[in-house]
Parts: C-alpha cells; structure tokens; sequence
C-alpha cells in the first residue's frame, strides 16, 4: 500500500475528532480565520461535520442528519481534505517549512464547491505562507478560473487605497487575495511542460482554461450550419 496513502488516512483518523479539533482551534485567538473556515467547509460539505459515538455525519442545512457512509461521493472525498486543511491553518509552523500535494481536488464535486475548495486553499496558505507551500494537479477549468480570481483580487490590491481594498473584498475576502508572485502554473501535454502565467497580466492564459469550451462552441455552430 502506499505509504502517503497510509499517512494520509492515519493523521486523518488521529485529527477528525470534534474535540480534537476545537481544541487545537480554540488555542489559536484567531476568530475571523475559525469562522472564515468553518463556513468554507460547511459550504464545500453542504453540511456541518459532527461526530457521535464514533460515526461521522453531516448535519445538513435543517438539522437533517446523514451518516458519511450514505452521503454523497462527493462529501465523502471532500470531507478529509476539508478537516485536515483546517487543522494546516492552526498548526505551529515547522522547521523547514511544509509542502502539502493535492490530487484533483475537484474529483466529485461541483464547479461552486471546486472554487469554495480553491478559497479554502488560498485561505490556508496566506494564514501561513511563510511555512507553506502547496502543489496541486488539476484537470478542471473551473479550479483554474478559481485560481484566476484570486489572483486578481491580490494583483488589484498592490499598493492599492484602503478604500480600494474594501471595495475588491466585498467580491473576496483579503484572506483569499493571491500574489502572482508566489503562484506558478505548467500545463502538462504531449510530453511537454509550459508555464501558462501570462506575464503581462500575472493571470493564467485564458485561451488554455477556454480551449474545450471553445472547442464545443465550434462544433455546436458546425451542427447549426447543417440544415434540418
């Protein structure tokens, strides 16, 4: 068995507790990030995460309760991810610093839920990104275009007014802005790596998130031109 695998489920079963986790939260006076991540997670989830005599479930919004074994495979992959990133945020940093490696976080979950997961990420990392690093893989469009936002949230806050700033964080969060200068992004085909980080923008090409969507909004309009 892989022992990342191993890791991965071991820290999980050791840190998912309630109580471990409130407790590890309440030693930390930070309020606005226990809050900021509590409603990620609820919104990743669709539901709050509790457990009792040993079983996990989800509370949904009006107190329906579903055990994790029958929810949704999107939850259930979701669920370690979203507990152990917040557990990242109030851990003491590390000599040496961490990496944390993410596969496709977007595998089962819908497009809203992969930018509450990106926004989670970002708000982990600026909690702590002097410690930190992360590396994730991704096929998804929408984690791309995630990425793109808060990317230009942090490029529109450099040296930007207070009131400026105010104005960009009624869209996102200052916790969730990104620097362009602390993100790189390679595309992976044919045997070939290519950073795709425009650098006159600071953004990710447009052209590589569109280029399936284009693709299909060609062949849709070649299936219009054919007469019934």
């Amino acid at each position: 068995m892989d022992p990342f695998l191993v890791e991965f489920g071991t820290y999980y079963e050791r840190i998912k507790t309630p109580v471990s986790l409130d407790r590890l939260r309440n030693s930390i006076n930070d309020k606005d990030l226990n809050n900021e991540i509590a409603i990620l997670n609820h919104k990743i989830l669709c539901g709050k995460y509790v457990q009792e005599e040993g079983e996990d479930y989800l509370v949904m919004d009006g107190g329906r309760k579903i055990s994790i074994a029958n929810s949704s495979s999107g939850q259930q992959e979701t669920l370690p991810l979203a507990i152990i990133l917040g557990r990242i945020a109030f851990l003491k940093p590390q000599i040496g610093g961490s990496s944390i490696y993410i596969e496709e976080p977007e595998a089962h979950i819908f497009p809203a839920a992969q930018r509450d997961m990106i926004e989670l990420i970002a708000t982990v990392y600026n909690s702590r990104k002097d410690n930190l690093q992360f590396l994730l893989t991704t096929h998804s469009p929408y984690i791309l275009t995630a990425f793109n936002n808060l990317l230009q949230a942090g490029i529109l806050a450099i040296n930007a007014s207070e009131e400026k700033i105010k104005n960009i964080s009624c869209y996102v969060p200052v916790s969730r802005f990104l620097d362009p200068n602390e993100l790189t992004v390679y595309s992976l085909s044919d045997g070939y790596c290519q950073s795709i980080l425009d650098s006159e923008t600071g953004l990710i090409d447009t052209n590589i998130i569109d280029e399936v969507s284009n693709e299909l909004a060609i062949q849709f309009d070649q299936l219009l031109d054919i007469e019934p």
